[in-house]
């Protein structure tokens, strides 16, 4: 499980990268936020207060919710960091989102 944290908070860090350096969003303070408390209680805390990960809605904008942390959480390999309540949570969100178009 250790391993599999791990992957996943560096996974994040490398989208937040991604967003900053692609739509020049401060992530600092989320960074800063996933660097102290880890990747998956960050996660946690921001599926717990209902709200979005920094840069959702500009990343909802631009068509590029696949860099988003929602779209992290409900993939199939970290599945076991997250109860099914988190994962369906962010699902939601990407649905309402139209990140699963049907071509």
């Amino acid at each position: 499980m250790k391993k599999t944290e791990e992957i996943f908070t560096l996974e994040l860090i490398q989208r937040a990268i991604n967003i900053q350096q692609e739509f020049g969003i401060n992530m600092k303070k989320f960074t800063d936020t996933v660097n102290k408390f880890g990747g998956v209680k960050t996660a946690k805390e921001i599926i717990k207060k209902g709200q979005t990960s920094q840069g959702f809605d500009t990343l909802c904008e631009k068509d590029r919710l696949n860099l988003s942390m929602e779209e992290l959480v409900t993939q199939s390999r970290f599945g076991e960091l997250f109860t099914d309540d988190e994962v369906n949570y962010c699902f939601a969100l990407l649905c309402e989102n139209n990140f699963y178009k049907l071509n």
